[in-house]
């Protein structure tokens, strides 16, 4: 919605706006104060399966892949529910980071639930 600053409505529209953020911002704090005391599923350390899945690994990991994986699987070890998200460019290796993660879930006996951004990305993954 559109008003001329300085205006009744546009004072009106503001003050809204501040009261929404207001209640998302405690809704937010309330999430975050929830998650730091409810324990979460404590993943075990690397399995022989899991060693040997990233020995197969065809290339050298990059040293911001070994960093992630690392912190990653650190992560997936603590009590703490994990809140991470890996980002890079294009063919920087975050599916490799995914697939061990991955990996570690169902050793553990989790399921898991990959979800890509387009269809021929989901069309690689399937393949």
């Amino acid at each position: 919605m559109l008003s001329r600053l300085g205006t009744q409505e546009w004072r009106r529209t503001k003050q809204r706006a501040k009261e929404s953020v207001e209640i998302i911002a405690q809704e937010l704090l309330a999430l975050y104060a929830a998650r730091e005391v409810v324990p979460g599923f404590v993943f075990s350390g690397d399995t022989v399966w899991q060693q040997e899945l990233e020995a197969s690994f065809p290339y050298v990991e990059t040293p911001d892949q070994i960093e992630a994986l690392k912190q990653v699987k650190e992560d997936m070890e603590k009590t703490k529910p994990m809140d991470r998200l890996v980002c890079g460019d294009v063919g920087y290796g975050k599916t490799e980071v995914a697939i061990r993660a991955a990996f570690k879930a169902v050793m553990d006996g989790k399921q898991v639930a990959v979800l890509v951004p387009t269809t021929v990305l989901a069309q690689q993954h399937f393949s």
